[in-house]
């Protein structure tokens, strides 16, 4: 075999290879790309639940007086509170130690909100660490998300920590 007929078959080779093999890496590459951007919208969607329910806990807090018995919580804020709690949970995966911390205080605020008698200074304090809980689980469990996205593009970690 001559070395042009070597170089000829090196060249059918090598293009041969890469008709078979393009296609996988494309395919995993486009993989990659579709559950990186199914990831951000997730942490995105959790990220506006989780303000919108505190948000409609305020506004609760704020506008119905638990004392003034004619004052009670109307029936379209109730679902949209009980709307929230639930779609809250429905993102996360009670499996998971960190998510079902998260339901169980979107849970527990919940109730408390819905069932409050008196706006006592105790309760004030239960909702004001309650908040404050949900969004540091929040926060912790969208970090972790964003991880495992920046992990399948081998980005750098550019945490401030």
């Amino acid at each position: 075999m001559t070395t042009a007929e070597k170089l000829s078959l090196a060249s059918m080779l090598v293009a041969l290879a890469a008709v078979i093999v393009g296609p996988f890496i494309s395919g995993w590459i486009a993989h990659r790309q579709i559950v990186s951007s199914m990831r951000q919208q997730w942490i995105e969607n959790l990220r506006v639940c989780v303000a919108e329910f505190l948000a409609e806990i305020n506004h609760i807090l704020l506008y119905y007086n638990p004392i003034d018995r004619e004052d009670l919580i109307d029936p379209a804020t109730s679902k949209k509170l009980d709307y929230l709690e639930n779609r809250i949970e429905l993102f996360l995966n009670p499996k998971k130690k960190r998510s079902q911390g998260l339901i169980d205080l979107v849970h527990e605020l919940g109730d408390i909100t819905a069932k409050r008698k008196t706006s006592s200074e105790k309760q004030s304090e239960a909702y004001g660490r309650l908040s404050v809980e949900i969004i540091a689980e929040t926060q912790e469990i969208i970090q972790a998300e964003w991880k495992k996205t920046r992990d399948i593009f081998y980005l750098p970690d550019t945490d401030d920590e």
